[in-house]
């Protein structure tokens, strides 16, 4: 989803502009095509352009399943929290209360680099910032040399 709004953003800033050739050519890697999402793109009025990246992504396949979109979705909204609690405390004036928050997100996520199910389910922090795998994955015990 955030390659599909960057683009919507990338190719609406281009379009606004009134410095432009009428015959505009856009060059698009294949990577960055097959992160676009077109069913996000056809929620909204399109230009031209936009309409052109839209048929060719469609041209590739098939977008994500809707279960696979679904776990795409609760993963950049986890993320874009963690990311805009850790913008917050930088952009605003540091003081108690952000030393100790930021103190508490580093010693967090170095505690718990990855988290366990019942880790996760224990934790409120790890709920609200942590990305589930949507599926139950094999553990491989570490062994301490001394």
């Amino acid at each position: 989803m955030q390659a599909t709004r960057e683009v919507i953003q990338a190719v609406g800033r281009m379009c606004r502009t009134f410095v432009k050739s009428r015959n505009i050519n856009i060059y698009i890697e294949d990577k960055l095509l097959e992160k676009i999402y077109s069913g996000e793109l056809r929620k909204r009025i399109m230009s031209p352009e936009l309409e052109a990246i839209a048929v060719l992504r469609e041209t590739l396949g098939s977008d994500y399943s809707d279960e696979r979109q679904r776990i795409l979705n609760t993963a950049e909204k986890i993320s874009s929290t963690g990311m805009w609690t850790i913008k917050g405390l930088l952009y605003r004036k540091w003081n108690e209360r952000s030393m100790q928050i930021w103190h508490e997100l580093r010693e967090l996520v170095l505690t718990f680099p990855t988290a366990n199910q019942s880790q996760y389910n224990a934790d409120y922090n790890l709920k609200m910032l942590y990305i589930t795998a949507g599926k139950k994955i094999q553990q491989i015990p570490l062994l301490s040399v001394l």
